[in-house]
């Protein structure tokens, strides 16, 4: 806008001294008439560019309302923004926050599973070892009872080995004495 305001002050100012230097000096008449058309131009130049002044001065007035709006936007889009903002951390605090309780349960509900398996192998660990026990005495019982077995079927097969010694010596001086 200020270009084109300047742009008309300047072609009235070389209009208007064309219009002076063109004239001749001898003649009054057109002097006065040239310095009337030099003072008619110099009004006309002060009009557009108060004109000029007032269209800038308008274009400024509305620039500053159209900042201002731009400004109450940009501070709604800003204030709205914000709130979307806290309400999204809200959800997402509540949503982790009931991750967390959830979390909390399930290592609770595995500490409790964790210690009844642990009971139960405490038990089974018992139970085998009774039945070890229990089976080590049974096999004890029952290798003592098969090495006294043994030893009965040792003295007996020592006594038939004595026996055969002696049927055998007996048969052998049997022999001699023949």
């Amino acid at each position: 806008m200020k270009k084109k305001a300047l742009a008309l002050f300047l072609s009235v100012m070389t209009a208007a001294s064309l219009l002076a230097g063109c004239g001749s000096g001898s003649e009054k008449k057109e002097e006065t008439k040239t310095e009337t058309k030099a003072e008619d131009a110099k009004e006309e130049v002060k009009e557009a560019a108060d004109d000029a002044k007032d269209a800038a001065k308008d274009t400024a007035e509305k620039a500053e309302e159209a900042v201002e709006d731009a400004k109450d936007a940009v501070e709604e889009k800003a204030e709205d923004a914000k709130d979307a903002v806290e309400e999204k951390a809200e959800d997402a605090k509540e949503a982790a926050d009931e991750a967390a309780d959830k979390a909390e349960e399930a290592v609770d509900d595995a500490k409790d599973a964790v210690e009844e398996k642990v009971d139960e192998a405490k038990d089974t660990v018992a139970a085998v070892g009774d039945a070890a026990e229990d089976a080590a005495d049974a096999a004890k019982d029952a290798v003592e009872e098969k090495a006294d077995e043994a030893k009965d079927a040792v003295d007996e097969a020592k006594d038939a080995v004595e026996e055969k010694v002696d049927e055998s010596k007996d048969a052998v001086e049997e022999k001699v004495d023949e």
